[in-house]
């Protein structure tokens, strides 16, 4: 952008537009890397199992198949899932993914079962993001204060 003697404003787009999506790409990357770390968190939280032997009985008409891991106690409704292997923990990642015409930073996984976990009774990846909240407005902050 320059100005122009009595001409008012003159705009450098292409400029403009790499110096804007340079910003938005680093702030949305920053937005995934504290919701990744956020879920990551919330799934730390160990739970006391023990190892089955095959066919014995689990309880609830279920019969194991061998060396499963089984928790100890239910899950509590409503909290995010607990460790049993850390399989979900580790598997968690984020991606920032610039195309023409947006940015989107995406957190998940590719294990199936977080997906039940998060649509079933054991939410993780939604409370991350609530609990990320802060860190958000602290990036978006610090990134539109770069000059």
């Amino acid at each position: 952008m320059t100005a122009g003697a009595g001409s008012g404003v003159e705009w450098d787009k292409a400029a403009a537009r790499k110096f804007i999506r340079k910003r938005v790409g680093a702030l949305m990357e920053g937005i995934g890397v504290a919701v990744e770390s956020q879920a990551v968190s919330l799934l730390s939280v160990d739970q006391a199992f023990r190892r089955t032997e095959a066919g014995r009985n689990l309880g609830k008409g279920r019969l194991s198949t061998g060396g499963r891991m089984v928790a100890e106690t239910d899950a509590t409704p409503g909290a995010p899932p607990r460790v049993l292997t850390g399989r979900l923990r580790q598997s968690v990642d984020h991606e920032t993914k610039k195309t023409k015409s947006k940015i989107v930073s995406r957190v998940g996984t590719n294990v199936k079962y977080g997906v039940v976990h998060e649509e079933g009774t054991h939410p993780w990846l939604m409370p991350a993001l609530r609990a990320s909240k802060n860190d958000i407005r602290r990036i978006i902050k610090r990134i539109g204060a770069r000059r």
